[in-house]
């Protein structure tokens, strides 16, 4: 089993707290597609449901995302971003959901495991980035911390809707948890 890098916290700094947070978004998101691995939820009754589906696009939103912003953070994509062909749910159409539970977790640890490899000069480091939609300069930790933001969102779309479908013991998620029992 691949594991995600350690973290010291001893010293509170910027780089300390964004590299634990992109240890937590790793677990975070293992944590989730583990719980939805151990309650079949993929293959219950409401397979079909539009409750499923909304499970599924979150998925591949956050899947989509995370391949997206790492490329900009990692500065790989950062003076242009092409607007998509096509939606994110056609980009990952043919990808069947076990492959897309791993694709989240698999791109979670690289973002993990590429964000513990920075130091605090590459976490300030701005970053240039010019869309159809917008143009900034953001330090790259804010991107990282917007990463993590992001996908703690669909994690709880993720987490009501599981609980709506009934199911009742969806995993603790947060950050303090992850603090406290976890790092």
């Amino acid at each position: 089993m691949k594991t995600m890098p350690k973290v010291s916290l001893n010293q509170p700094s910027i780089e300390n707290l964004i590299k634990s947070y992109s240890r937590y978004h790793y677990w975070a998101n293992k944590i989730l597609i583990d719980w939805i691995r151990e309650e079949s939820v993929c293959e219950s009754q409401q397979l079909h449901s539009v409750s499923f589906s909304e499970v599924d696009l979150a998925l591949r939103t956050v899947l989509h995302s995370q391949e997206f912003w790492l490329r900009i953070i990692k500065n790989e994509q950062c003076n242009r971003v092409d607007p998509p062909e096509n939606s994110i749910i056609e980009a990952y159409d043919e990808l069947p959901f076990y492959e897309l539970m791993d694709g989240v977790v698999s791109i979670s640890l690289q973002f993990s495991n590429y964000v513990s490899a920075l130091n605090q000069n590459d976490l300030e480091r701005k970053l240039h980035l010019k869309s159809p939609w917008f143009e900034s300069f953001q330090r790259r930790f804010e991107l990282i911390l917007h990463v993590v933001n992001h996908a703690a969102f669909h994690r709880g779309q993720i987490s009501s809707m599981g609980r709506s479908l009934g199911y009742n013991n969806v995993p603790m998620m947060d950050y303090n948890y992850f603090m406290l029992n976890v790092n």
